[in-house]
């Protein structure tokens, strides 16, 4: 895997909170939470507090600094959902920027916690990501995937960038038009060398067990991995 300076610790603190601006400009435009949300939706609609009365547990993995968490709550509240989303990241410079941002006593439905990951060992009713699985080697994500299908009871949505040349053209004119920050111009093609097309994705979620996982393509240059839990008692809707 090619090296982001995004992922260097001692990247400074300025080139930093350019590189967050810059990723959540890059969010808005690419309607990264309308997608997210849209296919979330199509597992969780007529479950929205379950059997016991409590909101959907939602775990969002590898969540930087909580941007599109926020945003993915926006869109489950506009849509009527009650929910509490809990974020995992394991930089805790992103952790703390999301928490002043995003966490509050007014809003309680999201949390940010600093972890690994892949040491995580809750269960929750959906799991999300968006723009992490290109972090991952092949053989963590396929474990992230393993220990998900026993946790998540209703079903898992993750989102990433998809390699294609299409993909890579974008990432350099979007970062370049659409941003100032030297991090983001740097790691957005990075990213797209880093991510992984439809067939790797489908080949890693048959190897971790995901029986009858789905995987879409999304302008711009994205893709969705769908899974539904067979527990899970689900109604399909057109969204």
């Amino acid at each position: 895997m090619l090296p982001e300076w995004m992922d260097e610790h001692d990247i400074k603190e300025e080139d930093y909170h350019g590189a967050m601006v810059a990723l959540s400009t890059l969010n808005a435009w690419s309607r990264s939470a309308q997608i997210l949300c849209r296919h979330a939706c199509r597992l969780i609609h007529g479950l929205p507090e379950g059997e016991n009365g409590r909101p959907l547990l939602v775990h969002d993995y590898g969540c930087g600094d909580g941007d599109l968490t926020a945003r993915f709550s926006r869109c489950l509240h506009r849509d009527g959902i009650a929910h509490r989303i809990v974020g995992f990241d394991a930089n805790a410079r992103g952790i703390k920027r999301g928490r002043t941002l995003f966490c509050s006593q007014k809003d309680a439905s999201i949390n940010l916690h600093t972890t690994d990951v892949l040491s995580l060992d809750e269960p929750c009713d959906l799991a999300i990501s968006s723009l992490f699985m290109h972090h991952l080697t092949d053989s963590d994500l396929q474990t992230l995937l393993e220990q998900l299908r026993s946790l998540a009871a209703v079903g898992l949505i993750f989102t990433d960038l998809r390699r294609c040349y299409s993909g890579l053209a974008l990432a350099h004119l979007a970062t370049r038009c659409l941003t100032s920050s030297d991090v983001a111009c740097n790691d957005g093609p990075i990213s797209v060398r880093n991510s992984r097309t439809c067939e790797e994705i489908r080949s890693l979620a048959s190897r971790a067990g995901l029986e009858k996982a789905r995987v879409y393509r999304h302008w711009p240059a994205r893709l969705v991995l769908h899974w539904q839990a067979q527990t899970a008692r689900c109604v399909e809707k057109a969204y």
